[in-house]
């Protein structure tokens, strides 16, 4: 019997029916400065759907106080208007309190009396310092390709690697937020720091993140949405069985993904329509190039729904390899089987047909492919 659930309610009831301090009878009260007469409002946030909890009104000397009943502990929306609003998590066990400024609720806001509120303000300050070094690198190279357009493309291409090397900073230290806050609705906000490569090397991570969250929270969204995408990931994660594949080929020819078994295969999901997968073709084509001769190949999975711009662009790209679609578009079954909601999407796959690796780019695949052909080769230090 959990002991916890049974007296944090008992305690909430006594404190009701004995009266307490003006500050023990709200659920969120504070002040706001430049914004007398103006109305608050406070929405229950879950998923993509919101719902109004209630509305109070900034007095004159700048206090307000929300009394609005709770049952569970959620994610909040205290807003003056839809884009001048901060989050909150909330619950009936406690009282935030709650400092800002009415011309920006968010800018330097201030969040007391609350575990959960004080963690979430981190990871705002977090999210701002991103958006800061993001904006500087923008204003960096922005200019250069404003002067000469012609240099687009290599710019993009540095301006996206720093740029990941940006994230994955700050995505590192809100792990460390988050394995010091155990147990906190709060951390929940912190997957906006995460993509989907960051959740699938660190199932275990999330899992145990996600863990306290197991019973009593079946109805919110984000947290099922978030349960749901590491169900998904374990089923294809590495070392599990590749999914098998079956759809036709350019020539109208039903082609397996298992035919390729004995090779070292990138499973290659992409589209004629796609920017960034175009992009990339060139890095794979260098790739095929250097290691088809030693049993490495691309197996393209195409989500375009027309045929001629499918083949067109395998024309153009000079992908000479193995290419098969179901002409389906995002409907297709590929992205079903490979739990996959952008592209390009890729899957190294070993000689045996298991997965190695999600989504390698670049140097990244040529360096796995390295790894993988050197642990085959016999240890020759040895007697």
């Amino acid at each position: 019997m959990n002991i916890k659930k049974i007296l944090i309610p008992f305690v909430v009831m006594l404190l009701a029916a004995c009266g307490g301090t003006e500050a023990e009878k709200h659920l969120i009260s504070g002040i706001i400065e430049n914004g007398v007469g103006k109305i608050l409002y406070l929405d229950n946030i879950n998923g993509a759907e919101s719902l109004r909890m209630g509305t109070a009104e900034i007095k004159n000397d700048g206090t307000f106080s929300f009394d609005t009943k709770i049952n569970q502990r959620g994610f909040y929306r205290l807003g003056i208007t839809p884009s001048n609003y901060i989050l909150l998590v909330l619950d009936s066990t406690e009282h935030v309190t709650v400092e800002a400024n009415a011309d920006s609720l968010l800018k330097g806001v201030k969040l007391k009396n609350s575990k959960e509120n004080e963690v979430l303000g981190q990871y705002f300050d977090l999210m701002g310092k991103y958006k800061v070094s993001y904006d500087s690198l923008y204003q960096y190279y922005g200019p250069m390709v404003d002067k000469d357009t012609t240099i687009a493309d290599s710019i993009g291409i540095v301006f996206n690697n720093q740029n990941e090397t940006l994230k994955k900073k700050y995505a590192a230290e809100a792990k460390e937020i988050i394995s010091n806050n155990e147990g906190l609705m709060a951390n929940i906000y912190a997957f906006g720091f995460f993509d989907d490569n960051d959740i699938y090397y660190s199932i275990d991570f999330f899992e145990k993140m996600l863990k306290p969250f197991e019973k009593g929270y079946e109805n919110n969204l984000q947290i099922k949405s978030l349960q749901t995408t590491l169900i998904d990931f374990k089923e294809i994660a590495p070392g599990k069985a590749a999914p098998e594949i079956k759809m036709l080929n350019t020539a109208g020819e039903m082609v397996a993904l298992s035919s390729l078994k004995g090779k070292l295969v990138l499973v290659d999901f992409w589209a004629s329509w796609c920017g960034p997968c175009r992009k990339e073709n060139p890095n794979i084509v260098a790739v095929y190039n250097k290691y088809k001769e030693k049993g490495f190949t691309v197996f393209s999975v195409s989500l375009d729904d027309k045929k001629e711009a499918w083949i067109q662009a395998i024309k153009a790209d000079k992908l000479t390899w193995t290419h098969v679609s179901d002409l389906s578009g995002w409907q297709s079954l590929a992205t079903k089987l490979y739990k996959f909601y952008s592209i390009p999407t890729s899957f190294l796959i070993d000689r045996n047909g298991n997965i190695l690796k999600r989504n390698l780019r670049g140097k990244d695949l040529e360096i796995a492919i390295n790894d993988y052909l050197a642990a085959e080769q016999p240890d020759t230090t040895q007697n």
